[in-house]
């Protein structure tokens, strides 16, 4: 310490001093430590070193503490004071609870003062409790590393009410339920929530028998009485009992024949198993399936599939949900090119099957041609004055215009025809030549689903395009021509350049979804 002239001592004590050079050489430190404190600071750090209680004004707060300087910086510590909240006045013998720190709990002394030398970095919970008042649990403080934190408490004294807490636990695995709800009707706050220890408190209930009820999510509620006492915390654990479920069981039958469906998928996402199949009789089950609100999807080869179908499972009964699905409509012609070749194709030229780059299942055709053509064509079951033809297709690059999808007659002229221009722009080309551009412009290294409907009537023909499910090109008075069609074609027989992968290509007298 200084002369008694110089009073820039610790802050708040009046006393002398001034700052002086310290050393401290310890296994543990690894840091430079800046803190302010006197000889009863600097004690304080040496009783918190070896394990001590503090002497005389080495307990006082407001003469600093040194522990900081002794240690690692991988914890910090907690001080702070335990008061009445009316009177303002120190509590002495206050509990105060921290797990995260070595030392788990402590008492204040007779200034009310508590501290941790050791506690984790981050956010800690501190309890507070004292005979003749409400105590305090779950209260945080943000522990620095290598740093004091203060964290006062002033504790409500217990006057015509008493107080009722409780720690909420699971039965089969004995760990502490987070977040379970406890109600008592009679108390100044009826409803609480239970903290990560899984401990509730009412800090103001009624002398008398009280009714608590306590719920939680995958739990059986349940309801107990405790006998409150003026002026005193009474306590009630409780302990609830997981629900279960039966199950869910049900039959995927037909839409139209009513007959079972075998091997269909029934898929409940957040179920103990996510899916099953049915059986030989269009049978499913799935078992301990906790209660509550399930989303449920049925699907099967050749039919419309049935997804997000609530299903409301009550503990300790089996829910019966069963499916019709309707049969889906198929193509007359449709190739997703899963037969790994382009075998489904009456002709092929330029376009190979791969399965780097795919729109679904595992192949798809790609064409990487210069000046020089790549198509499929399908020679049809018959010829067709109307209907829809469908491709998905990836347009990696191109170097002037690009034929996509063409509807052609039986001898393979053309009857519509879309087509990508050089400045990437969609567009229709009718059987006469005559070009129409859409404003619609296409994404490169992206799938896109195009779609084109034509209907043949010379001069009074008329085309839909669609890109997208997005309607881009709808034409009246388009001259097609009058001979049907009788061959599909995706694309380019001419000599361009492009590469574009084609994929899900399907003709129909339908809308094709």
């Amino acid at each position: 310490e200084s002369v008694t002239t110089d009073t820039s001592g610790v802050p708040g004590t009046g006393d002398s001093g001034g700052h002086v050079p310290t050393i401290v050489i310890s296994a543990a430190n690894n840091a430079p430590y800046a803190a302010a404190g006197d000889h009863f600071g600097t004690l304080r750090g040496l009783e918190n070193a070896y394990g001590v209680g503090c002497l005389a004004a080495s307990c006082v707060a407001g003469h600093g503490d040194l522990s900081g300087a002794f240690s690692a910086s991988v914890s910090g510590s907690i001080t702070g004071t335990v008061t009445d909240s009316g009177t303002k006045q120190p509590i002495t013998g206050a509990t105060v609870t921290c797990s995260a720190c070595a030392t788990t709990s402590t008492t204040t002394d007779r200034t009310g003062l508590y501290r941790f030398s050791s506690a984790s970095a981050g956010n800690d919970n501190l309890s507070f409790a004292a005979s003749g008042y409400v105590s305090q649990s779950n209260v945080s403080v943000n522990v620095v590393a290598g740093q004091q934190s203060t964290l006062n408490e002033a504790l409500t004294a217990m006057s015509s009410t008493g107080s009722i807490t409780g720690t909420v636990t699971s039965v089969s695995s004995s760990q502490p339920i987070s977040g379970a709800t406890v109600t008592c009707p009679a108390c100044a706050t009826t409803t609480v929530t239970t903290g990560s220890a899984g401990v509730y408190t009412f800090p103001a209930a009624p002398p008398g028998s009280e009714s608590l009820t306590v719920t939680a999510s995958g739990y059986v509620s349940q309801t107990a009485s405790v006998l409150v006492t003026t002026a005193q915390q009474a306590t009630l654990n409780a302990a609830l009992t997981p629900m279960t479920g039966a199950g869910i069981a049900g039959v995927v039958t037909d839409a139209l024949t009513s007959n079972p469906i075998s091997g269909a998928t029934v898929t409940c996402a957040a179920c103990p198993a996510t899916s099953t199949t049915t059986n030989g009789l269009g049978g499913y089950g799935f078992s301990n399936v906790p209660p509550g609100s399930w989303m449920l999807s049925f699907s099967a080869p050749g039919y419309a599939s049935q997804t997000n179908i609530p299903v409301i499972v009550t503990a300790g009964q089996q829910t019966t949900q069963n499916s019709a699905l309707t049969p889906a409509h198929q193509p007359i012609f449709s190739d997703g090119f899963e037969s790994g070749n382009l075998a489904a194709w009456t002709s092929s030229s330029g376009l190979v099957v791969q399965s780097a780059t795919v729109h679904s299942g595992g192949f798809s055709a790609q064409g990487t041609v210069s000046n020089s053509s790549g198509d499929a064509r399908k020679a049809l079951p018959s010829t067709y004055s109307s209907g829809y033809e469908r491709v998905w297709f990836n347009m990696v690059s191109q170097g002037t215009q690009v034929f996509l999808l063409q509807a052609n007659t039986a001898a393979n002229a053309s009857v519509a025809t879309v087509y990508v221009s050089g400045a990437g722009v969609l567009g229709l080309q009718a059987a006469d030549g005559t070009r129409y551009l859409s404003k619609t412009s296409v994404s490169t290294s992206a799938w896109h689903e195009l779609e084109l409907r034509f209907a043949v009537s010379g001069a009074a023909g008329s085309v839909d395009v669609w890109l997208d499910g997005v309607d881009v090109l709808s034409l009246a008075a388009v001259n097609l021509k009058t001979t049907p069609v009788g061959v599909m074609q995706v694309g380019d027989a001419t000599s361009h350049t492009w590469t574009v992968f084609f994929d899900d290509a399907a003709f129909d007298t339908q809308f094709i979804s």
